[in-house]
Protein backbone atom coordinates (compact mmCIF):
# COMPACT_ATOMS: atom_id res chain seq x y z
CA UNK A 1 0.00 0.00 0.00
CA UNK A 2 0.92 3.86 -0.73
CA UNK A 3 0.11 6.96 -0.71
CA UNK A 4 0.92 8.70 -3.53
CA UNK A 5 2.53 8.49 -6.77
CA UNK A 6 4.22 12.02 -8.56
CA UNK A 7 5.58 12.18 -12.33
CA UNK A 8 8.93 13.67 -11.65
CA UNK A 9 12.92 14.16 -13.52
CA UNK A 10 15.78 12.73 -12.09
CA UNK A 11 16.50 16.16 -10.42
CA UNK A 12 12.68 16.29 -8.80
CA UNK A 13 12.75 12.64 -7.99
CA UNK A 14 16.15 13.53 -5.80
CA UNK A 15 15.04 16.84 -4.64
CA UNK A 16 11.10 15.51 -3.83
CA UNK A 17 12.83 12.44 -1.72
CA UNK A 18 14.84 14.32 0.62
CA UNK A 19 12.72 16.69 1.15
CA UNK A 20 9.80 14.38 1.70
CA UNK A 21 11.92 12.73 4.12
CA UNK A 22 13.16 15.54 5.52
CA UNK A 23 9.51 16.83 6.11
CA UNK A 24 8.52 13.76 7.37
CA UNK A 25 11.32 13.86 10.26
CA UNK A 26 10.56 17.21 11.36
CA UNK A 27 14.35 17.96 11.69
CA UNK A 28 16.06 19.72 14.69
CA UNK A 29 19.66 20.21 14.80
CA UNK A 30 21.72 20.27 17.83
CA UNK A 31 22.70 23.43 19.72
CA UNK A 32 24.51 22.15 22.45
CA UNK A 33 27.27 20.91 21.01
CA UNK A 34 26.54 17.40 20.90
CA UNK A 35 26.50 14.87 17.76
CA UNK A 36 22.97 14.77 16.43
CA UNK A 37 21.48 12.00 15.66
CA UNK A 38 20.75 11.01 11.86
CA UNK A 39 17.17 11.03 11.36
CA UNK A 40 17.36 10.00 7.63
CA UNK A 41 18.82 7.08 5.60
CA UNK A 42 19.76 6.97 1.80
CA UNK A 43 20.25 3.75 0.31
CA UNK A 44 21.26 4.12 -3.68
CA UNK A 45 20.02 1.29 -5.70
CA UNK A 46 23.12 1.44 -8.40
CA UNK A 47 25.59 3.78 -10.15
CA UNK A 48 25.74 1.72 -13.63
CA UNK A 49 23.71 4.60 -15.33
CA UNK A 50 23.62 8.40 -16.05
CA UNK A 51 19.96 8.48 -13.99
CA UNK A 52 21.37 7.27 -11.03
CA UNK A 53 25.06 8.68 -11.33
CA UNK A 54 22.89 12.22 -11.62
CA UNK A 55 20.55 11.29 -8.74
CA UNK A 56 23.02 11.04 -5.99
CA UNK A 57 24.47 14.37 -7.14
CA UNK A 58 21.03 15.83 -6.37
CA UNK A 59 20.88 13.80 -3.00
CA UNK A 60 24.07 15.30 -1.93
CA UNK A 61 23.09 18.91 -3.08
CA UNK A 62 19.57 18.62 -1.59
CA UNK A 63 21.17 17.27 2.01
CA UNK A 64 23.62 20.21 1.73
CA UNK A 65 21.34 22.71 0.66
CA UNK A 66 18.66 21.82 3.43
CA UNK A 67 21.12 20.86 6.31
CA UNK A 68 19.47 17.29 6.75
CA UNK A 69 20.97 14.81 9.01
CA UNK A 70 21.62 12.03 7.47
CA UNK A 71 23.48 8.79 7.78
CA UNK A 72 26.45 8.23 4.88
CA UNK A 73 24.56 7.45 1.66
CA UNK A 74 24.58 3.64 0.74
CA UNK A 75 24.86 1.89 -2.43
CA UNK A 76 23.29 -1.60 -2.61
CA UNK A 77 24.10 -2.08 -6.44
CA UNK A 78 21.11 -3.89 -7.43
CA UNK A 79 21.85 -6.16 -4.96
CA UNK A 80 18.35 -6.84 -3.13
CA UNK A 81 20.32 -8.61 -0.04
CA UNK A 82 22.80 -5.64 0.07
CA UNK A 83 20.14 -3.33 0.35
CA UNK A 84 18.46 -5.26 3.43
CA UNK A 85 21.51 -5.51 5.11
CA UNK A 86 21.44 -1.53 5.08
CA UNK A 87 18.30 -1.54 6.11
CA UNK A 88 18.81 -3.33 8.95
CA UNK A 89 21.64 -0.82 9.71
CA UNK A 90 19.24 2.03 9.63
CA UNK A 91 16.84 0.19 11.98
CA UNK A 92 19.83 -0.06 14.56
CA UNK A 93 20.73 3.54 14.02
CA UNK A 94 16.81 4.45 14.67
CA UNK A 95 16.31 7.00 11.96
CA UNK A 96 13.25 8.17 11.30
CA UNK A 97 12.64 7.52 7.45
CA UNK A 98 14.09 5.95 4.28
CA UNK A 99 14.57 7.22 1.06
CA UNK A 100 14.86 3.94 -1.10
CA UNK A 101 14.27 2.58 -4.69
CA UNK A 102 13.94 -1.55 -4.72
CA UNK A 103 14.91 -2.68 -8.09
CA UNK A 104 12.78 -6.34 -7.09
CA UNK A 105 9.75 -4.54 -6.61
CA UNK A 106 8.06 -8.08 -6.31
CA UNK A 107 9.92 -8.64 -3.29
CA UNK A 108 9.78 -6.17 -1.18
CA UNK A 109 7.31 -6.85 1.41
CA UNK A 110 9.36 -8.08 4.19
CA UNK A 111 12.14 -5.24 3.78
CA UNK A 112 9.02 -2.82 4.29
CA UNK A 113 7.10 -4.29 6.40
CA UNK A 114 10.38 -3.90 8.67
CA UNK A 115 10.43 0.08 8.62
CA UNK A 116 6.81 -0.42 9.19
CA UNK A 117 7.71 -2.29 12.30
CA UNK A 118 10.18 0.04 13.42
CA UNK A 119 8.02 3.48 12.85
CA UNK A 120 10.06 4.13 10.10
CA UNK A 121 8.68 5.91 7.33
CA UNK A 122 9.42 4.80 3.69
CA UNK A 123 9.88 6.77 0.68
CA UNK A 124 10.32 4.74 -2.05
CA UNK A 125 12.38 6.58 -5.34
CA UNK A 126 11.97 5.35 -9.19
CA UNK A 127 10.00 2.19 -8.39
CA UNK A 128 6.44 1.02 -7.16
CA UNK A 129 6.84 -1.64 -4.20
CA UNK A 130 4.31 -4.20 -5.60
CA UNK A 131 4.03 -5.79 -1.82
CA UNK A 132 4.95 -4.12 1.52
CA UNK A 133 3.60 -0.52 3.29
CA UNK A 134 5.72 2.59 1.67
CA UNK A 135 4.61 6.05 3.13
CA UNK A 136 5.27 7.55 -0.56
CA UNK A 137 6.09 6.38 -4.03
CA UNK A 138 8.06 9.21 -5.95
CA UNK A 139 7.85 7.79 -10.13
CA UNK A 140 7.38 8.67 -13.40
CA UNK A 141 4.33 6.74 -15.22
CA UNK A 142 5.79 4.30 -17.19
CA UNK A 143 3.01 3.00 -18.96
CA UNK A 144 2.86 6.27 -20.55
CA UNK A 145 6.18 6.14 -21.61
CA UNK A 146 5.44 2.74 -23.40
CA UNK A 147 2.41 4.53 -24.74
CA UNK A 148 3.90 7.35 -25.81
CA UNK A 149 6.57 5.32 -27.66
CA UNK A 150 3.92 3.05 -29.31
CA UNK A 151 2.20 6.23 -30.54
CA UNK A 152 5.65 7.64 -31.74
CA UNK A 153 6.05 4.39 -34.14
CA UNK A 154 2.79 3.71 -34.84
CA UNK A 155 2.43 7.33 -36.55
CA UNK A 156 6.00 6.89 -38.64
CA UNK A 157 4.91 3.60 -39.64
CA UNK A 158 1.22 4.54 -40.47
CA UNK A 159 -0.30 2.10 -38.78
CA UNK A 160 1.47 -0.71 -40.78
CA UNK A 161 4.38 -2.71 -40.45
CA UNK A 162 7.08 -4.16 -37.81
CA UNK A 163 8.85 -3.42 -34.96
CA UNK A 164 11.01 -4.92 -32.40
CA UNK A 165 10.19 -3.99 -28.59
CA UNK A 166 13.69 -3.97 -26.75
CA UNK A 167 12.38 -4.95 -22.85
CA UNK A 168 13.92 -3.94 -19.42
CA UNK A 169 14.01 -6.54 -16.97
CA UNK A 170 9.95 -7.26 -15.97
CA UNK A 171 10.64 -7.96 -12.57
CA UNK A 172 11.28 -4.08 -12.33
CA UNK A 173 8.03 -2.53 -12.44
CA UNK A 174 9.05 0.24 -14.78
CA UNK A 175 10.24 -2.09 -17.42
CA UNK A 176 6.86 -4.36 -17.22
CA UNK A 177 4.97 -1.09 -16.78
CA UNK A 178 6.67 0.48 -19.44
CA UNK A 179 6.29 -3.31 -21.88
CA UNK A 180 2.35 -3.01 -20.93
CA UNK A 181 1.94 0.26 -22.36
CA UNK A 182 3.73 -0.10 -25.33
CA UNK A 183 1.76 -3.61 -26.02
CA UNK A 184 -1.69 -2.03 -25.08
CA UNK A 185 -1.21 0.81 -26.98
CA UNK A 186 0.15 -1.35 -29.96
CA UNK A 187 -2.68 -4.06 -30.01
CA UNK A 188 -5.66 -1.27 -29.45
CA UNK A 189 -4.59 1.49 -31.77
CA UNK A 190 -2.01 -0.17 -34.31
CA UNK A 191 -3.37 -3.70 -35.06
CA UNK A 192 -1.46 -3.49 -38.19
CA UNK A 193 1.91 -3.96 -37.19
CA UNK A 194 3.40 -6.40 -35.71
CA UNK A 195 5.45 -6.31 -32.87
CA UNK A 196 8.23 -9.09 -31.88
CA UNK A 197 8.77 -8.95 -28.25
CA UNK A 198 13.01 -8.92 -27.50
CA UNK A 199 13.55 -9.75 -23.43
CA UNK A 200 16.40 -8.70 -22.34
CA UNK A 201 18.10 -8.30 -18.53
Amino acid sequence: MHHGKTRTTVAGAAAGAVLIAGTLTGCTHASDGAAPRADIAIDLPRDDSDFWRSYEKYVAAGIAEQRLRTLPVTNSHGDEAQLTAHLQQFQQARVKAVVIAPQETGDTDGILYNLYAHNINAVSVDTEPEHGYAYMVVRTDNVAYGTKACRFLGEQLKGKGKVAEVQGALISINAYDRSRGFSTCMRTDYPGIQVTELPTD
